[in-house]
């Protein structure tokens, strides 16, 4: 008998599979309009694309969170994982400033770049400055990630690590913060985050130390 975690992967690849097949139609639409002169049909046809691609990639997103798996612990720097997750995110929004020397931690390493991966597309997504720093601590090493955006209010922090139910930016999906603390714990690590509505958020990621 299939345990709940097998049937689980198994409805989000057939969830993917169909929505795939749904969004290529709404592709075909899009390309329809965009050859469009009218300029509202310009328009409705980048809005259908820009739906198209953020489906997609929710659909991505969930399957990672259905597949974490056990974790392949080994020695990571901190640096090197800061780099990656960044280049994960193939934006063009400025690369925090850091340094950390030789500073290490001990992890997965595709986990450990997907939680801070996710934790740093949250951030860098409020247009504000944000800041990284990292130190060992009561036998980890911590990342912390903050920004100066509007935080989160009260209400909505219970619901923060909930896929799909958590506070949410306009084109989000609320699972970059459940997908890093899934990540996380799989390696044995763990995250806490500190915000208030107004006042920005700063997420802390407690990996093993090396």
């Amino acid at each position: 008998m299939k345990d709940r975690a097998e049937l689980y992967k198994e409805a989000v690849r057939a969830l993917r599979h169909d929505a795939r097949n749904l969004l290529n139609g709404v592709a075909i639409m899009a390309e329809y309009f965009a050859e469009s002169d009218d300029k509202k049909s310009q328009q409705f046809a980048q809005y259908l694309d820009d739906k198209v691609t953020a489906m997609v990639r929710l659909g991505e997103r969930a399957d990672m969170i259905a597949n974490i798996g056990p974790a392949t612990m080994d020695i990571h720097e901190v640096n090197e994982l800061m780099d990656l997750a960044y280049d994960r995110l193939n934006t063009d929004r400025p690369k925090p400033a850091f340094e950390f020397g030789q500073l290490a931690l001990r992890g997965d390493g595709d986990l450990a770049t997907m939680a801070i991966s996710e934790v740093l597309d949250n951030a860098l997504a409020t247009g504000t400055e944000v800041s990284v720093v990292a130190a060992e601590n009561d036998g980890f090493v911590t990342v912390i990630i903050a920004d100066q955006g509007m935080g989160v209010p009260e209400p909505a922090m219970p619901m923060l690590m909930m896929p799909y139910r958590g506070a949410k930016r306009p084109g989000g999906s609320s699972l970059g913060l459940p997908m890093a603390k899934a990540a996380m714990e799989a390696q044995g690590g763990s995250l806490d985050l500190q915000t208030k509505d107004g006042e920005g958020t700063a997420v802390s990621l407690h990996f093993q130390k090396a």
